[in-house]
């Protein structure tokens, strides 16, 4: 197999077979451009693909005894592989051969263990998953870091620092002075976890000096503009102001608020930490000097006047609270109501909670993401606080908690939706179209793993999903291929109250979806699926369902709500809105505006 380019991506067929090699790791949450090489796809076997759980030939689930032996089939032969792949790379160290050709060899070693890990992993092979671990941690090839860092994650974050350290200084020189500040940044927030206070501190300041260098020294950019990589120097002022020493964050912090003044004249990249627009540092030091909290608040709000934030209205178009929480277009996800609360973010931390519907909080905002109730339970990501600050959540998978904000499962999957009749998806990487994705219930359990798109034709508890073998490219429109199978979600006999999935096949109540594999279309979609967004509310759509009553409806750039009979019950005065559940919908517009009285 032939490595990609270094910091390339891949196109059609490749992409889709190396996106879906990815996707079976079970601990890789992200994508990189460098880590092509990790996602090589294996052959053309079916038994080697990520829907372990069905037959493709049949398209029947499979039992547990099935999936069992299929797994130890492709293990054994990804043994027989990898003592190959190991002579291989030996071979072409010893010959001296070009390096692109041991360099494959490595790549491909650390693909084929990196599935093997997993299959062990599954399998309940402790042992062989860590002599095999052991064997990458001593390779220090490029692309076996990658999988030793989303394999640590959830496991040992001693040794995940390691591993972050050693990636840096393998791929030190290959990458732009902004990356480097934005890892350096994230090391130095593990150290802080860690308790490692010394190794935190010196990560952090050289991150924030690096950045300064940056944003002082290098050449603007082709949009004639320089890049600061901001969240590196407000990330060390954070740290300063939680250690007590207040006078040099806040000339750090001061720098970060310039920044932003002038911010026609610069990109902000690779700041991860700087995307709570700098509103955590008031957080931090509000009870540490209340004069100085007042003086920075104060700037900060000059800095910000033009910013959207959210607030709560009610069906009459009376404002329930000011715009006080954090904007729509900086969330992954729009928040409706249910069960009495809704997800918020924190004006200033952008960390999120919930609120009931006059905006009182009623579980503090501790998260980093946070999804709508559904029969008591929502899924979030935890937050360890205010600092380290982190608005992405770097490594942190979602979790299942219950209304009074207590974890009651940890899940594996780095981005999840909004529950809808019962059930959830989640991505192990993120949204990956094409990526290992997995069907969440209200209890936590996963009823289903692989690469599917849905579900779709939902009706009562019966729906299908497109299980994804494939790409069909058409022109510039990529389309996913594959077969639907029919499902229905029942309780499990062997599990009081917990629930199963059961394929809907001709001998237990078909008709099924017609055999044969298919291209996904958009025509497709509209018979049911749905994405995240729209689960919850679009706001950049103008085709709005009703909601108890009301719908959106736009007019210009502004956003107001008819109803039935479409007259408008609240004038198109607002820069965006949510829908209404439980008599309240989310609006969004400056902190001040000629439509609504001053924020109070």
């Amino acid at each position: 197999m032939k490595r990609p380019p270094q910091g390339k991506r891949l196109s059609g067929r490749k992409f889709f077979l190396a996106s879906v090699l990815c996707g079976m790791v079970l601990f890789l949450p992200f994508f990189f451009p460098e880590q092509a090489a990790l996602a090589q796809w294996f052959g053309s076997d079916d038994e080697i693909y990520s829907n372990w759980m069905v037959d493709r030939k049949t398209q029947r689930l499979l039992s547990s005894e099935q999936i069992k032996a299929r797994l130890e089939r492709e293990m054994k032969a990804l043994e027989g592989k990898l003592q190959a792949l190991a002579a291989a790379v030996v071979e072409a160290k010893g010959k001296s051969a070009p390096g692109s050709t041991a360099a494959d060899a490595e790549a491909d070693f650390a693909a084929y263990s990196s599935r093997l890990i997993e299959i062990y992993d599954r399998l309940g092979f402790t042992a062989r998953a860590e002599e095999l671990i052991a064997r990458l941690e001593c390779s220090y090839f490029k692309d076996s870091q990658w999988f030793l860092q989303n394999y640590y994650q959830s496991r040992d974050h001693r040794k995940l620092v390691e591993i972050l350290w050693r990636s840096y200084h393998l791929r030190e020189q290959e990458l732009p002075q902004e990356q480097r500040c934005c890892d350096l940044t994230r090391i130095a927030d593990l150290h802080y976890t860690l308790g490692q206070m010394d190794k935190a501190e010196s990560t952090y300041k050289l991150a924030s000096d690096m950045a300064l260098q940056l944003a002082l020294e290098a050449p603007a950019q082709g949009d004639g503009k320089k890049c600061v990589s901001i969240g590196s120097i407000y990330s060390y002022a954070c740290f300063l102001a939680v250690r007590g020493r207040l006078e040099p964050a806040t000339a750090l912090y001061e720098r970060c608020l310039g920044f932003w003044e002038r911010e026609k004249e610069f990109n902000f990249g690779s700041g991860y930490a700087g995307f709570d627009y700098l509103g955590t540092f008031l957080e931090l030091i509000k009870d540490k000097d209340v004069q100085l909290h007042k003086r920075l608040q104060s700037r900060w709000q000059s800095v910000f006047r033009d910013r959207k934030f959210a607030g709560i209205l009610d069906k009459k178009g009376v404002e329930v609270t000011a715009p006080e929480f954090a904007p729509f277009q900086d969330l992954v996800r729009v928040s409706t109501f249910s069960q009495g609360l809704g997800a918020a973010a924190h004006k200033y931390s952008r960390l999120f909670g919930y609120v009931d519907t006059r905006g009182n909080w009623k579980i503090a905002p501790r998260f980093i993401r946070a999804n709508a109730f559904s029969s008591g339970v929502a899924t979030v990501k935890l937050s360890n606080g205010l600092f380290p600050i982190d608005v992405e959540g770097q490594w942190t998978p979602y979790s299942l908690i219950d209304k009074n904000g207590k974890e009651l499962v940890q899940l594996p999957d780095m981005d999840v939706g909004d529950f809808e009749d019962g059930l959830a998806q989640g991505y192990r990487r993120g949204y990956i179209r094409c990526g290992l994705s997995d069907l969440i219930d209200e209890n936590g359990d996963i009823l289903f793993s692989g690469t599917f798109h849905g579900p779709l034709k939902r009706v009562g508890n019966r729906f299908s999903l497109l299980i994804i073998t494939g790409q069909s490219k058409s022109g510039c429109i990529v389309s996913p291929t594959g077969y639907f199978i029919d499902l229905m979600m029942e309780p499990d006999p062997h599990r009081p109250g917990h629930k199963r999935l059961v394929q809907i096949l001709p001998e237990n109540g078909g008709p099924t979806s017609p055999p044969g594999e298919i291209v996904f279309s958009s025509s497709l979609e509209s018979i049911g699926a749905s994405s995240a967004q729209s689960k919850v509310g679009s706001l950049n759509s103008s085709g709005r369902a009703m909601s108890e009553g009301l719908a959106a409806f736009k007019a210009g750039e502004r956003w107001g709500f008819v109803d039935a009979a479409g007259r408008v019950v609240v004038p198109a005065k607002y820069d965006e809105v949510g829908d209404f559940k439980d008599g309240v919908a989310f609006y969004q517009r400056k902190l001040k505006s000629a439509h609504s009285p001053a924020a109070r």
